[in-house]
């Protein structure tokens, strides 16, 4: 087995510096989308020369660490990591490194924002709970406590009663009015069911034969 070592670099090599410094800037960017990574990076920042803290832009003592450091970050293909390792030219790994970084960091924002989306949709959900909750105690307060509901369900009882349905029709009807039982008054679909209930109570079945 023999050792192999990185060819020898000048780290004032403008490449190198240039390649450096963007990838500092996008470990910068990252601490702030990901607490994990985040603990990572101030971790390893005595290591690699105040990477998180005021310093970032620094150009940094040992460029090949960096790289080895940048990809260990990430959450790239074990082969891709492989190949990051493999490269014993430093330009090169830099610049493998630095692209699975900034994979890592476009993913980091995509879960930023996915996470953003969802908690605004549990807020407004929520908001939209607290309204009617607050609404029915106002309502109850006022005595309207029924909301009409209860008594949209009794008509159609009475005017059902009153109608000689057909088995099959009286099946729908009894579905149906469980159905509105279950919804709140503001749901979309409590007027299509109030209307075809409605609908179903007005036809007079008395003249049908079941």
């Amino acid at each position: 087995m023999e050792n192999i070592y990185d060819e020898p670099c000048n780290t004032e090599n403008r490449v190198i510096k240039v390649i450096t410094a963007e990838i500092v800037s996008v470990l910068k960017e990252i601490t702030k989308l990901n607490p994990l990574l985040r603990d990572q990076i101030v971790s390893a920042s005595v290591q690699f020369g105040n990477i998180a803290g005021k310093k970032y832009l620094l150009i940094l003592a040992d460029p090949a660490r960096l790289a080895d450091f940048a990809a260990a970050l990430s959450s790239g293909e074990s082969r891709e990591l492989q190949d990051v390792l493999e490269s014993l030219v430093i330009e090169e790994r830099l610049s493998k490194s630095l692209v699975l970084l900034k994979k890592e960091f476009a993913n980091a924002q995509l879960q930023q924002e996915i996470t953003r989306e969802v908690d605004k949709k549990i807020t407004r959900k929520q908001q939209e709970y607290f309204l009617m909750e607050q609404l029915k105690g106002i309502k109850k307060e006022l005595g309207m406590e029924s909301d009409g509901k209860e008594k949209l369900l009794v008509k159609f009882r009475e005017r059902a009663n009153a109608l000689k349905m057909p088995s099959s029709i009286k099946k729908v009807f009894n579905e149906e009015m469980a159905k509105l039982q279950g919804l709140e008054p503001n749901a979309s679909e409590f007027n299509v069911s109030r209307n075809y209930l409605d609908w179903l109570t007005l036809i007079p079945w008395v003249f049908l034969k079941s």
